[in-house]
């Protein structure tokens, strides 16, 4: 069983690691030039197939989710 402190502290840090991995994700240019010199690099290093295009739906479904995840986070900052 983790301590009061142990506890608090890797809650801490799950929030700021999820605001730390999502932020990029959250805007429309931001999730651009992350996929575009990030994630697509990163795929193709590790040869799996090519990743789909960003179109109008996907950034708008992947903007709202990640929206979500930091909203959520930054209440649990507090």
């Amino acid at each position: 069983m983790l301590s009061a402190t142990t506890y608090q502290r890797l809650y801490r840090f799950s929030t700021w690691y999820d605001l730390f991995v999502t932020w990029p994700l959250a805007f429309p240019v931001t999730m651009g030039l992350f996929c575009g010199f990030v994630l697509t690099p990163t795929n193709a290093a590790l040869g799996f197939d090519p990743l789909l295009q960003l179109d109008a739906h996907t950034m708008l479904l992947a903007n709202f989710f990640v929206s979500v995840v930091v909203a959520w986070s930054l209440v649990r900052c507090t």
